[in-house]
Parts: C-alpha cells; structure tokens; sequence
C-alpha cells in the first residue's frame, strides 16, 4: 500500500518528536539544570570571574575544534561537589571554590594558568565525548551513600560498552591522562605557563586539587593515576614536545633560506606536537612566499606592485599595474600561484582562531588576502588587529594598501585616504622603507611624478639592493644593480663554522660526537640533528646543510654591515625587542637590540633573492 504525502509528513514529526524528547531527556545533561539546582556566578558577583572568562576564551581558541556545540563556562555558586566537569551541550563547569582554589596564595599569572590547566582538561573531554563525571554524579544522586560499597567502575563502565571492570577502569584512566596531556597543551598554545602545573612550587596544584576534592574520590582514586604518576606523566609529555622544538627552529630557519618544501615538512613534524598559532603562521608564510614565487613568474607587475608588511614568529612574511603583461590568467604558474595564496590564507586564518590577539597572524592573513585581490576582506582582517595594536606600523601600512587599492576596484577614489596614512608613518617611523616605497608607488600611478621621485629616493636611501630596489631604480630611469653574492663565511669576523659543511666524513664525525643526536625521517626527507648548549647542527642525507651557533662575544649591526655589506634579504621578526634576521648567501644572522646574537652557516648556493 502506498502511503500519502500528508502520511508520510505525519511520520517525520513522529520521529522528530520522538528525537528531541530523547535528545533532552537527560536534563543532568544540560547546562541550564546546573543554574537551576546550584546557582550561577555572573561577573558582578565575584572579581575573578572576569579572570576565568579571559582565561577560558583564550584556551578555547587554542584548542582542539571537534565541538558538536559552542562550549561556554559557567561558575556554579553552591555545588561542592565535583569541581570541574563538562556537560554533552557544551556547558564546562566550574565551582566557586575551583575558582577560589586556584588564585589562593598565588600570583595571578600562576593562578591563570591552573584555571588553563583545568579548562583545558574539561575541553579535551568535551571534544573527545567523554563524559563519565556526569555519569558518576547522577549514580551517587540515585544511589548515596550506598555507592560507597559499589564499584563505580560498574556503572561508568556502561558508557563504555565493556564487561570488565579492570579494562573499563584502565580505559578511563588513559582518557584522563590524555585529557591532563591536552590540557597542558592547550594552556601553553594559548599563552600560559606550563611549568606551574608539573611543578611544586608555589604549590603541588594535583596533589592540593585532589586534597581539596576528597568528596571525588569515587573518581580520584578509580579513574585517575596517582598524583605523582599524573605529574610525571605530564612532566615527560611536555618535555617531548620541547625536544621536538629543535623541527620548528629548523623549519623557520629552511623558511628563511628560501627552502620552502623542507620547511613545510619540518613544520608539520612539529604541529603534530603542539599545533600552536606560530605554527600555523609559519605554515601561511612558506606558503604565501611560495604563492609570489610563482606569481612573480606570471605577473611580477603585480607581485610586487606593493610592500607587504609579513612577520615571522621565530619563538615553539615601476609601471601602472594597468600595464599588466597578457595573458596571466592562462599562465601554469597562475594555478600554482592560487592553490598556495589560498593555503597561507588558510593557515594564517586558523592562526587568528587560535589566538584573536596574535598580531602576525593578522598582518599576515591581510597580505595574503590583498595578493588574492580580495581587498574589502583584508582590510576587515587588518581592523581586527588594529583595535588592538591602534599605532602599529604593519597593520597600517596595510590597510593603506588595501584601502587604496578597494578604492580601484569598487571604482571609489581612496587615494587620499591611503597618502595621508602612509605619509603619517613616513613622518613616525623615518626608516621604515615599506611606506616610502608604497608612497612612491601610489604618487606613481596617479602621474605625480615629481612627488613619487622624491619617494622613491627616500626608499633607495634606506633599502640599496634588492627586487624592490631595482623596481625603484627603474622608475627613476636608473640602472638595475645586481648583486654579486658574496660568501660571507669565507670571512674572519667570526671565523669558520665550529663544524665544516659538507659531507660527513671521519673529522666532521668526530666534531658531532660530543652532541646530542636526534634522527628523524620526514616523508622524502632523512638526516639527524646534533645539539649542544649554543649549537644546532643539520644532517640532511649524510651532509651537513646548516650549523646554528651562539655568538659568545656580541657584535654590533652596523660594524657587521660595514664588514659584510648589505645583506640578500632582511627578515623581520615578532618580538619587542627589535628582533629580525639578515640573510647573507651562505650565512644568516640573528639580530636582537641591534647586536647580533647568532650565526648560521649553510649551504646554500641558490638562494631565491626573488622571494623576498
């Protein structure tokens, strides 16, 4: 018999029905039943409640993202008991007194980072489904005190679908380890210190928690490891992930060598540690420089129409462009070029997520949209970051770039708008090139000849050689220089590598043998890292590629420019403390408050100048 339209609707609703009073039928499940039985604290009701809300928002953005729903917390005023749990609709709870506990005799820097610890450990569960502290609370609420004499396990163990105790038991408690590893992560991806959880001064935070939470020892002692087996635990974790730091360190350093497809393997060794913001920002760079590598090679008018402001996190980027050549969008490069400008936007956005307040990530991400000609989205991205930062000169000369060039496109003339932000920065910052160059460009297509020689002097004057230069010598209608790449480690300002480069052999050999060594096979890359206290060595394919070494006494950036010239490349870094690196063909140096601090030496005989 065939059913009806109308039946069939009937049916659906049924069944919907059916759904939703299942769905909501476990009100233990549900945030709402919390505040309703316990009551809640608001923002008025107590001063650290605006410390954890800050905390939580920062840890949620750092961590792992697979939510069925948008958590949120909420700090319970009259529950004892348990401290800390998380709920199926997205609901992590806290109490008064977890909150209370974590901030007691403390600094507050300390006391944010246990509240880290914890939320972060609920997130995990929340993002994992495990969900047995709610379990556990509902069978002492049926239950009592006759749970004393009953094995907890017995009733968690339905959740689990297992028959045995002892398996349910361990099954559990490797999902807690794996929710306290987590939670460790996620406070350090989001900015808070680590050490405070595994060490035990101020105080033993495990062992105090559990002290403090003896009314869980249904849960304490049945599904978590010991106290001292927790903090070992996570004392071993973290020290794997700050011995896997030696993959990011080598990554950055192939991103600013121009190396990009072993840095990307490099780079992804480590996020498979601590999948951090600077990582994903790392990971947007190598493919943003790849993107105008291949751009360059179809449209180099538009490659590098503009300066760009990009910044590398080192700490775990002449004629009217109507002038275009033709043909571009049927060039091979152009594909390559698209696929790679939309994986930097992509990383650089899921570093943003991680953390809103992570200015590279911001300064990279409306780069990578202004090349990808999606102007009204870069200048949203760039806004973002300067509500926070409001003077900073890279978000600046950015949104006047991507002002000046939405105007073009939505046919709406900002080139005032755009002259007036970048001679402002001209007149703060008098030796930042990008907004010279960026003055010139603009005076350029608009015919103001006069006014854009002027700037592209002032650009020259502060930036001698490279691709930008030799586009503002062209516009003055001088000659192109090009540079004869001179080998700086051939020089004695800081002597030779303390190990040769090169093929391994029975010297270089006995030069690593007091260093730790570290192998390692990354897809189609295989070699060893040698460490030592002020050195890192790289073994690629039994030959020695790069040797990172401490200078022991400090040399001034001017008396290393006098001596070795101006370098191929100059890579700004993110720091306070006027960090950046100069890239030289076989060396690179670290520079920090104007001092150079390390030496790279490396083989390198086909540095892209090109790319930066």
């Amino acid at each position: 018999m065939k059913l009806s339209k109308e039946i069939y609707i009937v049916i659906i609703i049924l069944l919907l029905q059916i759904f939703v009073i299942q769905a909501f039928s476990n009100e233990e499940d549900h945030g709402s039943w919390w505040v309703n039985n316990f009551g809640a604290l608001t923002v008025n009701d107590h001063p650290l409640i605006p410390n954890a809300q800050n905390v939580f928002d920062r840890v949620l953005a750092a961590a792992d993202k697979r939510y069925n729903t948008t958590p949120n917390l909420v700090i319970l005023r009259e529950l004892s008991s348990p401290w800390a749990l998380c709920l199926k609709d997205g609901t992590i709870i806290l109490t008064q007194k977890a909150l209370e506990f974590c901030y007691q005799d403390v600094d507050k820097q300390t006391g944010d980072s246990y509240i880290a610890f914890i939320i972060g450990h609920e997130l995990s569960h929340l993002a994992n489904d495990n969900f047995w502290h709610v379990e556990a609370f509902k069978a002492l609420k049926k239950y009592g005190n006759e749970l004393k004499s009953k094995d907890i396990i017995n009733i968690l163990k339905e959740t689990e679908d297992i028959e045995d105790s002892n398996h349910a038991r361990n099954i559990i408690k490797k999902k807690e380890l794996k929710a306290d590893a987590n939670g460790l992560i996620y406070l350090s991806m989001a900015g808070f210190d680590a050490s405070a959880i595994i060490n035990t001064k101020p105080k033993n935070f495990l062992k105090e928690w559990t002290l403090n939470t003896q009314s869980n020892t249904y849960l304490n002692d049945r599904t978590h490891m010991s106290n001292e087996q927790r903090i070992e635990f996570l004392r071993t974790n973290l020290k794997s992930v700050r011995e896997n730091i030696v993959f990011f360190d080598i990554g950055v350093r192939l991103y600013q060598l121009g190396r990009y497809l072993d840095a990307i393997d490099f780079i992804n060794a480590f996020k498979e540690k601590y999948p951090g913001r600077e990582v994903y920002n790392t990971l947007g760079l190598i493919h943003y420089k790849l993107a105008i590598n291949f751009l360059a090679k179809c449209d180099k008018e538009r490659a590098f129409q503009f300066k760009l402001s990009t910044l590398l996190d080192t700490k775990t980027l002449a004629k009217p462009i109507n002038k275009r050549s033709k043909n571009t969008s049927d060039c091979y490069e152009m594909t390559i070029f698209k696929e790679h400008i939309q994986y930097a936007i992509h990383y650089f956005k899921s570093a943003c997520e991680k953390d809103p307040y992570y200015l590279p990530s911001r300064i990279n991400h409306s780069s990578a949209l202004i090349i990808a000609k999606d102007y009204s989205g870069a200048m949203s991205s760039i806004d973002k970051a300067l509500n926070i930062h409001p003077k900073n000169k890279n978000c600046l000369n950015n949104r006047a770039v991507a002002m000046y060039l939405l105007g073009l496109q939505i046919k709406v003339d900002m080139f005032k708008q755009s002259y007036d932000i970048l001679i402002n920065l001209t007149k703060e910052y008098k030796n930042y090139s990008d907004a010279y160059y960026n003055l010139a460009r603009i005076l350029t297509e608009r015919n103001r000849f006069a006014a854009s020689h002027d700037k592209w002097n002032n650009f020259l004057g502060l930036e001698h050689f490279g691709i930008y230069a030799n586009i503002a010598r062209k516009s003055l209608g001088m000659k192109e220089i090009v540079v004869k790449k001179k080998d700086a480690s051939k020089t004695n300002l800081f002597g030779k590598s303390p190990v040769n480069l090169g093929l391994l052999n029975k010297k270089t050999k006995k030069q690593l043998a007091s260093l730790k060594k570290i192998s390692f096979e990354l897809g189609n890359v295989s070699g060893a890292f040698y460490l030592g206290n002020q050195i890192k060595v790289l073994v690629l394919e039994n030959t020695i590629e790069l040797v990172d070494n401490v200078i022991k006494n400090k040399i001034s950036l001017q008396k290393a420019k006098e001596y070795f010239g101006s370098p191929l490349e100059v890579i700004n870094t993110y720091s306070d403390t006027n960090e950046k690196s100069l890239i030289y063909n076989n060396m690179v140096f670290d520079i920090k408050n104007d001092l150079i601090e390390r030496v790279v030496y490396f083989v390198n005989d086909n540095y892209n100048e090109s790319a930066f």
